[in-house]
């Protein structure tokens, strides 16, 4: 893993993604949950889990952490959530590839308006070569 250069490093983390994503979409696919049950479901565990974790490092500070975020973690939660129930309703709706195409062009069409409406162009020097 040293002697990766970062590009490498970087198709490394996507293909682990993809490997754990895939799965993921066909197991919502097969379970007889209905939508927003497995809505629920999916939210639920990550944030018991999160949640105990943070008590568990940071114990009565996290009170504290968790007020100083401000809207900006308000957003966060919010959009998360907004991304959580629509990838569950576009599995359950559409094709499994066809939502994982949309999801796999995110960054391509992130990196697209940030040059649009931020005037930021993409880093040539970190592009496949």
């Amino acid at each position: 893993m040293k002697n990766l250069t970062d590009q490498q490093k970087g198709s490394l983390m996507a293909f682990l993604a993809v490997l754990f994503i895939t799965p993921d979409s066909l197991f919502i696919r097969l379970s007889n949950v209905d939508t927003w049950g497995l809505v629920f479901y999916r939210g639920i565990i990550p944030f018991l889990t999160v949640f105990l974790g943070m008590l568990i490092i940071y114990r009565l500070s996290f009170f504290k952490i968790l007020a100083s975020s401000g809207y900006h973690g308000l957003i966060y939660i919010i959009t998360f959530s907004i991304t959580n129930i629509t990838f569950v309703v576009s599995i359950q709706n559409t094709n499994v590839a066809n939502t994982l195409v949309m999801i796999a062009t995110a960054p391509m069409l992130s990196a697209i308006l940030s040059a649009i409406f931020l005037k930021e162009p993409p880093d040539k020097k970190h592009g496949f070569q």
